[in-house]
């Protein structure tokens, strides 16, 4: 007898990325708000009013801090190196003001370091702090977007890795619509802008991962279609042999008649889909009854 399980199978559809020409160069990022400290940065040209007590106006990017009097900021180059005065002629040049350490750059200029710029930043509560900024196009001019699919007892989680710059939007969305929650998003690596976009899902669907700059515009997208085919709770397969002997009980000749009853059951234990060649988990139980039944012959 031959018990025939189905269970999931997971397609994977990776379409070519879809990237936008590179950019003008552009300082740009997420206003960061760390128990008072952030750093302000918005694209060349453009000026930001500070946020709580602190006044920042911005050329290109500005620590500010919630620490009183003199402090010690600075801000470093992808490369580590830290970033120099006006007076020493770089294309980049730092600045200070009363509370701010800025970064600018020089007007017209065309030399310069892609990649994540650093500001280590004194805090009254935390002490130094260290904040990112991006200056793009990176080395790269894009976003690239690596997919991976983890499956677990209990849930599955799908994952897109950006690199080369950091990722100011992403978007997943399970046929269309967006989802609002169980996805987080982590820094990896800062000089490298790499990040971790992790969604657990509970349901079948085509899901869309979407990682975008907004200035440069600089986008790419994976698609993984998870399609979902469950087996029954429970598989069963019943055999009955019999066996008759006959032997003697005191001076009556006596045949027991026993019949044997075997079932198999197969129950499923994860309620999510395996992955391509891994099977889905089961627990296998037997169960053996044996039936005695004593006939008399006279």
């Amino acid at each position: 007898m031959k018990t025939i399980v189905s269970f999931l199978l997971l397609s994977l559809v990776f379409p070519v990325d879809v990237l936008s020409e590179p950019a003008p160069y552009f300082f740009f990022g997420s206003k960061t708000l760390a128990n008072n400290s952030y750093v302000n940065v918005s694209p060349v040209g453009d000026h930001d009013s500070g946020r709580n007590s602190v006044q920042c106006r911005t050329d290109v990017g500005t620590c500010c801090s919630d620490t009183e009097g003199n402090y010690r900021a600075d801000w470093y180059f992808p490369n580590g190196t830290k970033v120099k005065f006006v007076e020493f002629g770089d294309d980049i040049f730092e600045s200070r003001g009363a509370q701010r350490v800025d970064l600018r750059r020089r007007e017209n200029a065309v030399s310069l370091t892609g990649g994540m710029y650093r500001c280590d930043i004194p805090t009254a509560r935390n002490g130094n702090r260290s904040i990112y900024v991006g200056l793009y196009p990176s080395s790269e001019g894009k976003v690239k977007v690596n997919k991976l699919v983890r499956f677990d007892p209990d849930k599955l989680t799908l994952t897109c890795i950006s690199i080369g710059g950091p990722a100011t939007t992403v978007n997943w969305t399970r046929d269309s619509t967006n989802v609002v929650e169980g996805y987080v998003t982590v820094l990896n690596d800062a000089s490298t802008a790499n990040y971790t976009h992790t969604l657990s899902v509970t349901k079948p669907g085509m899901y869309r991962c979407k990682v975008s700059n907004n200035k440069p515009s600089s986008a790419s997208s994976d698609y993984i279609t998870l399609t979902e085919t469950k087996p029954p709770n429970k598989v069963a397969a019943s055999a009955f042999p019999t066996t008759t002997h006959l032997f003697m009980f005191g001076t009556h000749p006596v045949m027991p008649k026993a019949t044997l009853s075997t079932t198999t059951v197969l129950e499923e234990t994860a309620v999510l889909p395996s992955l391509l060649g891994v099977p889905l988990r089961v627990s296998l139980s037997v169960t053996f009854r044996a039936d005695i039944t004593i006939q008399y012959l006279l």
